[in-house]
């Protein structure tokens, strides 16, 4: 009988909950990606939500790897290591460009949102083609979690899930 993994279990929780989220109209699943890597034998599944009418897309991130997966399958782990999956939200924005004034107002959200948890990042990203276009920028804020997360947290995942919902709201209005 097959034994579904750590990765697998919190897949389901986070696909369902925002699915859920998506039949209640508060959000919009807007992609989503389930990838497994042979060369590494690793597994990655996304899922991108906006609010309805928003701008601002959110992408979940979770993965897991060969460590992760003999750990839990076989008992073959690195001492100290414990068998889980990393989590982490990357959250996209136009911006032509992000304003310090707004930099500073987003930065204030994400570490108030998500506090020492996790570890936020930013990027500005442009876009150029050979064509007579404009240049588009988006301006990437990641939320990584520091320590990787498994099914005792499975509990904790609706509150997250209202987190990105609060996040994006909060960065509807920066755009």
């Amino acid at each position: 009988m097959f034994d579904p993994t750590i990765f697998d279990n919190l897949k389901v929780v986070l696909e369902g909950g925002l699915y859920d989220l998506d039949a209640e109209e508060l959000i919009s699943v807007i992609g989503r990606v389930d990838q497994i890597d042979l060369a590494s034998m690793s597994r990655t599944f996304g899922i991108a939500v906006k609010l309805r009418e928003g701008k601002v897309k959110a992408e979940l991130r979770l993965s897991s790897g060969l460590l992760d997966f003999a750990a839990e399958l076989r008992g073959v782990s690195v001492v100290g290591a414990q068998p889980g999956a990393e989590l982490s939200i990357e959250f996209e924005l136009p911006a032509d460009p992000v304003g310090i004034g707004r930099f500073d107002a987003i930065h204030r959200h994400l570490h108030q949102q998500w506090g020492s948890e996790a570890a936020i990042g930013y990027e500005e990203r442009s876009r150029f083609t050979t064509q007579p276009a404009p240049r588009r920028t988006i301006f990437i804020a990641t939320v990584a979690f520091q320590r990787k997360v498994d099914e005792n947290h499975i509990a904790d995942l609706d509150s997250l899930l209202e987190h990105i919902v609060e996040s994006l709201e909060l960065l509807e209005r920066q755009v």
